[in-house]
């Protein structure tokens, strides 16, 4: 018996669907591996005259520039690929394979930091580096999940941010951040327009975050290593849990409760940051951040061994992503993974330009 027209066009439908889904990155790829992406897709760049380049570097001298960062937007379901030195782009959906640059020109950097603060209820993006081509487009925010750009104010003497957090509930009004340079911790009231410095030198921070407008978070290493919690804008701080950090991270707020991936685990709050509860404990040097699934039950984190999830908000976790023994899958160095739900495809990325897929 034929099937209907109406099932015959669902059928068609979903494998337009999942043809689109399975050529959404440059190489062929089957389910359950890791797959380099750079090649197909700089050589797709290649024919639109966007060559990735590293802003210290002579062209000539920086064979390995390429995707830099990889970051998905939970709400709408989008992929951002960072290109050294030429900005985000988005895939088109339609027709040959080609990218559209999206941040406005307010990007260019080459993303050696602990990657963006994407907010997991779709209102906003903030995307930090080191140092881009000009000070104006070292670092910016998209108050609109990624349609609109502006550039963060930064300093000639200290250039960019190794990473910074902000309120999102509050309209992405206050960012946290600290200089790479100088280590100076510094907060805006106004998206990044101006700053306040609050702690100068603070070169230990491997994590902060915002609860609302004037809760703060970091995370330092060190001989007085953990998490601490301000409530007076960095006038004093509360130690309120004994930790380490295995990378650059930050806070992720979803709905009443924050997470904070750490080298023992993942800690969670659900009252503004003072009392945590660990985590995961048996996934060894977590890197962060913790990313949000179809629910808060859903979690996933990227570690030393490759991507955990939990399916019951993080009582249990189950290694889904498994890392390779090919030793050119962990570069190590500004080492940063992500996650996109809507297709079910982990990430990795290092600075030295070269990205991976894992699709399940």
């Amino acid at each position: 018996m034929m099937p209907s027209p109406s099932i015959r066009i669902a059928a068609l439908t979903l494998l337009t669907a999942a043809t689109l889904a399975n050529a959404a990155e440059d190489t062929p790829t089957s389910r359950g591996q890791w797959v380099c992406l750079s090649p197909g897709f700089l050589e797709t760049l290649a024919t639109q005259d966007v060559v990735p380049h590293i802003k210290i570097k002579p062209a000539d001298e920086a064979p390995g520039a390429g995707i830099c960062g990889i970051f998905a937007d939970r709400q709408s379901g989008q992929t951002y690929y960072v290109v050294q030195g030429r900005g985000i782009f988005l895939r088109n959906a339609e027709g040959k394979p080609s990218f559209t640059r999206v941040d406005g020109e307010h990007y260019d950097a080459y993303y050696e930091n602990a990657g963006p603060d994407v907010d997991p209820e779709g209102r906003g993006i903030c995307v930090f580096s080191i140092q881009g081509w000009d000070i104006a487009t070292t670092s910016c925010i998209s108050h609109d999940s990624g349609k609109t750009w502006a550039s963060l104010t930064t300093d000639p003497a200290s250039i960019g941010f190794d990473l910074g957090a902000v309120d999102w509930a509050g309209g992405g009004k206050t960012i946290l951040a600290k200089r790479h340079h100088n280590g100076d911790l510094e907060l805006s009231r106004d998206s990044g327009a101006t700053w306040q410095i609050i702690a100068p030198k603070q070169g230990e921070i491997r994590c902060l975050g915002l609860l609302g407008a004037n809760v703060l978070l970091k995370g330092i290493n060190g001989e007085n290593a953990g998490l601490y919690r301000s409530s007076d804008a960095g006038a004093s701080w509360t130690k309120v849990a004994d930790c380490s950090f295995a990378n650059l991270s930050q806070a992720v707020v979803y709905h009443d409760k924050a997470y904070v991936a750490c080298a023992q685990g993942v800690l969670v709050t659900s009252d503004q940051g003072e009392h945590w509860k660990l985590l995961a404990s048996d996934c060894p040097n977590l890197r962060g951040p913790v990313m949000i699934g179809r629910d808060d039950k859903q979690l996933v984190v990227f570690g030393a061994k490759g991507f955990y999830e939990s399916l019951d908000a993080g009582e249990t976790w189950k290694l889904v992503a498994p890392f390779s023994d090919d030793p050119a899958l962990r570069k190590g160095r500004y080492e940063y993974g992500s996650w996109n739900p809507a297709d079910d495809t982990f990430y990795v990325t290092h600075i030295a330009g070269q990205a991976y897929s894992y699709r399940r």
